[in-house]
């Protein structure tokens, strides 16, 4: 009876020991696909990042360009003001256009 307690227990023991090493091994699997994880979102962070850095830069571009287009405008705009003005200073109501050479 005792021998055969002991094989049960022996069995018992075997079966936990098999049963932590199943454990363990779905464990550093389960390490390594965290590492992958983790991984993976640093590299999706860079191009987030650098995409964010790219919208930025493009925003900038725009309104640069936006900017330079409204003052284009506005120079167009002026002169033509001016050109009006002169019309009335002269008193024929009409544009005096006068080209200038630098």
């Amino acid at each position: 009876a005792m021998e055969r307690a002991l094989d049960t227990a022996e069995t018992h023991l075997l079966d936990a020991g098999k049963r932590l090493t199943t454990k363990e091994e779905e464990l550093s699997q389960s390490t390594l696909e965290q590492a992958r994880i983790e991984e993976e979102k640093v590299s999706l962070h860079r191009e987030l990042t650098a995409a964010l850095a790219d919208l930025a830069s493009l925003k900038d571009s725009q309104r640069t360009t936006e900017n330079d287009s409204d003052k284009e405008e506005a120079s167009w705009q002026d002169a033509l003001v001016n050109l009006r003005a002169d019309g009335i200073r002269s008193g024929t109501g009409k544009a005096r256009v006068e080209v200038v050479s630098e």
